[in-house]
């Protein structure tokens, strides 16, 4: 199937309370349902799971539900309830996984504004994470801590105005975690802005760390084309990041200008990366010499006097994970899947009488390392593409809008993506097979569909 056949529902809602001295109070709720299914076209739903069809079938339940509430007290405390629940249900060819994540969350602050220059917030926080499945990803000896998972964190910031130009955030938080043990990560961040607020700088600089969840490690970790290998015990990512940031708004003779720059640079001293081998399998383990990510990113928009707005952002990012030869010398290894620029670019203008808006948007990206195959006849690096879409919306007094547009209008497509798909199973792997390959799906670099039209209609209640 070229497009996943897809059930889905989702429903949200918040409620507020009208409270005195105007505290707040509300309640909030999220329900996510999914039904998705792709793989081979025309497959009865009985033999899902089995090796007659390769199918990717996934049944997935989410939902939500949390409250905020400012205490009764002269001060500013804030408490914070969330629960939230995922639960999945699915094949991946024949392998069959059910999984369910549990997050639990109590939040309590506590902010005041002392003086002129010192606005601080202290807060403490527990969570309780609960993951299982039935693949032995969860298994303590590969994650390294036994389910469920208890973190408790303190953390306390100020910000300080000096003047109506510069503001200073100094901040830390503390995290005793069952994962991990106990892991602080201080943060600082500047903000200049110019007297005409037209210019504003910001820099920040920090740390951070992540706790590794493998069935979010890749989009390969689940794709039943290639068995998944721990080496060892997986600790959390650790990184210090920083940044800095300039924005400007120009008011010209034809419009208004906005403009954004911003330079980052992340440190990771643990990373993990699904290997992808060459005998079919991805393998996880800890990177302690680490990987570096830096890069910059611009983007402009114009919006001129008449309807008419266009805009315009590009990013690039070198990536590099540091690894040990066979040597045993250092070098630097480029991650497959990461492209280095990408580019998006819109067009939308709006006629105001008969209230009808058009809108072109599209994106640029740049070839990207690809994971291939021993003697793999497709190319190393995948080409220069780019994926536009157009649409026209037509708006009623009514609070009715009629939609229709074209996704991918000049009809790109990714050649071969997945490596002998005609045998899932690999059931013909010595028949006219000289390179010996198997199947595989880790080669997919951008979506395969191609040109598609659509309609839709929107109701806005007024």
């Amino acid at each position: 199937m070229d497009i996943p056949l897809v059930n889905r529902a989702n429903f949200y809602n918040k409620w507020s309370f009208n409270r005195k001295e105007n505290r707040v109070a509300a309640v909030y709720a999220r329900y996510l349902f999914e039904d998705r299914l792709g793989g081979q076209k025309d497959v009865p739903f009985a033999v899902l799971g089995t090796n007659q069809y390769y199918t990717e079938w996934i049944k997935t339940h989410q939902w939500q539900a949390g409250l905020q509430y400012q205490l009764p007290v002269k001060e500013k405390v804030m408490l914070l309830l969330d629960y939230s629940e995922h639960r999945q249900n699915a094949y991946y060819g024949f392998n069959r996984y059910q999984g369910v994540q549990q997050t639990g969350l109590v939040q309590i602050t506590f902010n005041k504004k002392f003086d002129k220059v010192n606005d601080i917030l202290i807060g403490a926080s527990y969570r309780l994470n609960n993951y299982s499945d039935n693949t032995g990803l969860a298994a303590d000896t590969i994650i390294g801590y036994k389910n469920p998972a208890h973190i408790a964190g303190l953390f306390i910031e100020d910000e300080l105005s000096f003047g109506a130009n510069h503001k200073l955030l100094v901040g830390a938080r503390f995290d005793y975690s069952t994962r991990g043990g106990p892991v602080v990560t201080p943060r600082l961040n500047y903000k200049w802005n110019s007297k005409d607020e037209k210019n504003v700088i910001r820099f920040g600089v920090g740390t951070g760390y992540r706790i590794p969840n493998l069935l979010n490690e890749g989009f390969g970790a689940m794709n039943g084309s290639r068995k998944i290998v721990v080496t060892e015990t997986l600790k959390p990512e650790t990184a210090i990041n920083a940044y800095l940031n300039y924005t400007r708004v120009q008011q010209m003779n034809g419009g208004v200008l906005n403009m954004d720059a911003n330079v980052f640079y992340t440190r990771f001293f643990n990373y993990i990366n699904p290997e992808y081998t060459d005998d079919g399998l991805i393998e996880y383990e800890n990177n302690t010499l680490g990987a570096t990510s830096t890069g910059f990113n611009l983007n402009a928009d114009f919006t001129f006097n008449y309807p008419l707005k266009v805009g315009i952002g590009v990013t690039y990012v070198h990536t590099y994970e540091v690894e040990l030869d066979d040597a045993g010398e250092k070098e630097k290894e480029i991650p497959p899947h990461a492209p280095p620029f990408m580019a998006n670019y819109y067009l939308s203008y709006s006629f105001p009488i008969p209230q009808l808006s058009i809108d072109w948007t599209g994106n640029l990206v740049s070839p990207m390392l690809l994971s291939t195959v021993p003697n793999d006849s497709r190319p190393g690096k995948s080409p220069w593409f780019s994926i536009m879409n157009i649409q026209l919306t037509k708006k009623f007094t009514n609070g009715i809008e009629v939609y229709a547009g074209v996704k991918n209008l000049f009809n790109f497509i990714q050649k071969e993506p997945i490596l002998r798909p005609f045998d899932p199973f690999n059931r013909q792997t010595g028949i006219d097979n000289p390179n010996n390959y198997r199947f595989d799906t880790t080669y997919g670099f951008t979506s395969t569909q191609g040109i598609k039209g659509f309609v839709g209609l929107r109701y806005t209640l007024q």
